[in-house]
């Protein structure tokens, strides 16, 4: 497969395809190609993500790990494609995956204003990293649809605390 073979990476995507595949194989498979650079993997991953039934959340779990390292828009498409249909242990990981790349997280905030993902999918952490990616367009469309993030304390809050702790001090017991 790291050589490019036409025939070698066709027969790897027949395996990731193929029913009865053992995991382990599924996942040797999907590394080479991913090694590769082969998008042409999309449509069995597609494939694979879309059968709950058949192939255990472990599996496609690390399918979806592996998904990070190929240079390709597609991966946004398949994973969001396979978002609904998904466990629901499954989906903070695609929503991580999404978030990893600026153009896979425009797709994924386009998913969420059209309410096919939940907002609430996205954590703060996953916010602040959008809004910290050096692409305007992003920033803009997370401003458009969260806000912003505030980065440093509340002073009431700090009031509060000072407060609470200047009573502990005093109360006994």
């Amino acid at each position: 497969a790291s050589w490019k073979d036409t025939a070698g990476l066709a027969a790897l995507r027949a395996l990731v395809a193929a029913q009865g595949t053992a995991p382990d194989r599924i996942l040797q498979a999907v590394a080479a190609l991913v090694a590769a650079g082969d998008v042409e993997l999309l449509t069995p991953v597609a494939q694979l993500l879309d059968k709950r039934g058949q192939y255990p959340v472990e599996l496609r779990g690390k399918v979806l790990a592996s998904l990070g390292k190929l240079d390709s828009d597609r991966v946004a498409g398949v994973v969001l494609a396979a978002y609904a249909g998904s466990e629901p242990e499954l989906r903070p990981q695609m929503v991580e995956l999404l978030t990893s790349r600026a153009g896979w997280s425009k797709l994924l905030l386009k998913a969420i204003a059209e309410k096919k993902v939940e907002a609430n999918a996205l954590n703060e952490n996953q916010v602040r990293k959008m809004l910290a990616a050096k692409d305007d367009d992003l920033r803009k469309l997370v401003i458009a649809q969260w806000g912003s993030v505030r980065e440093e304390r509340n002073p009431a809050r700090e009031q509060v605390i000072a407060a609470m702790r200047v009573h502990l001090r005093k109360t006994p017991g």
